[in-house]
C-alpha cells in the first residue's frame, strides 16, 4: 500500500472509530425510559456543559475524515490537494493530541505522517516489499 492509500485508509478507520464511539455513547447505559434521541437532545441543550458547538466539531471531524479518505485514494491528485489534505490531517490531530488518550493519539497522528509522505512522494511505499 502506498503513502496516499495508507493515509486514506487510516482516515477511513478514524471515521468508523468516531461513529462507533458516538453510537455507543448515545445508546449504551441509558436509564429505562431514555432513548438515544433523548440523549442527543440533552447534549444539544444550552443548559448542559457540552455546548452544541462541541457536537458540531465532532460532526465536522467525521466529514473531514471522509473527505480526506476519498481524496487520498483518488487516482489523480495534485501537490496542492495533498497539501490541503495534509493540513486537514494536522487540524484533526491537534485536538486529538490535547484531549485523547495515547492510543487514540497514535491513530490521529498516522494520517499526518502518511499525508506528509504522500505530499513528498505519493506512490512510494513507506517500507519495501520482501523479495521473493
Amino acid at each position: 500500500m502506498n503513502n496516499k492509500n495508507s493515509a486514506g485508509f487510516i482516515s477511513f478507520l478514524i471515521t468508523i472509530m468516531t461513529i462507533l464511539i458516538w453510537s455507543i455513547f448515545l445508546t449504551v447505559g441509558n436509564p429505562h425510559d431514555t432513548t438515544w434521541i433523548d440523549n442527543f437532545n440533552y447534549l444539544m441543550n444550552d443548559k448542559n456543559e457540552m455546548k452544541p458547538w462541541f457536537i458540531a466539531s465532532i460532526s465536522s471531524g467525521i466529514f473531514s475524515c471522509i473527505a480526506a479518505c476519498i481524496y487520498f485514494i483518488k487516482k489523480e491528485n495534485t501537490k496542492t490537494l495533498f497539501m490541503v489534505l495534509f493540513v486537514i490531517c494536522i487540524l484533526q490531530a491537534v485536538p486529538a493530541l490535547w484531549f485523547l488518550s495515547w492510543d487514540l493519539k497514535a491513530v490521529y497522528i498516522l494520517p499526518v505522517i502518511y499525508g506528509y509522505l504522500a505530499y513528498k512522494n505519493p506512490n512510494k511505499r513507506l517500507w519495501r516489499q520482501p523479495q521473493q
